[in-house]
């Protein structure tokens, strides 16, 4: 096959694919708050259409917590992130980083938040990419479930060791 119709293939292939396979941004694989999976190209909110784990990440009320994620291409932009106390809802209502200027280059990032002070069992860390090239701005959603437990109690459920002989 000759080179020319290698390429022509090859772009033709890249006009049928679309765009939406690549991604772009993620909460951390390895991070405090990993994400419910592990796209970087969900463009649909809140969460990318993807369910809650069984796998929360357990914190304590009112703790500092260090949020990292990371950029796989790079566009001009911010990032949000918000807190959801409940089933993936009220967001808006509960931002805990309006606007993480996005650098140009760099590839992995990180905040540190304070975990809301309310107890909770199904709620969710939200990270949104604005990329501000565009009008209106795209945006890619990537979430991790979390677990709010008050100061002073157990982080961790423990078991009591068996000891009988």
């Amino acid at each position: 096959m000759k080179t020319t119709t290698v390429w022509m293939a090859l772009l033709a292939l890249a006009a049928i694919v679309p765009a939406t396979s690549f991604g772009h941004a993620r909460l951390r694989l390895d991070g405090n708050v990993p994400p419910r999976n592990n796209s970087t190209g969900l463009k649909s909110g809140p969460c990318g259409g993807i369910a809650r784990t069984n796998t929360p990440k357990v914190l304590t009320a009112g703790q500092q917590l260090t949020i990292q994620w990371e950029q796989v291409i790079n566009h001009p932009g911010y990032y949000r992130i918000a807190f959801s106390p409940s089933g993936d809802t009220g967001f808006d209502d509960n931002v805990l980083v309006p606007m993480f200027q996005n650098t140009i280059g760099q590839q992995f990032f990180e905040t540190t938040i304070t975990v809301p002070s309310t107890p909770c069992t199904n709620c969710t860390i939200q990270l949104i990419q604005y990329m501000t090239e565009n009008d209106p701005p795209s945006l890619y959603y990537s979430c991790g479930d979390i677990e709010i437990r008050a100061a002073g109690s157990n982080p961790v459920p423990t078991s009591t060791p068996n000891c009988a002989k």
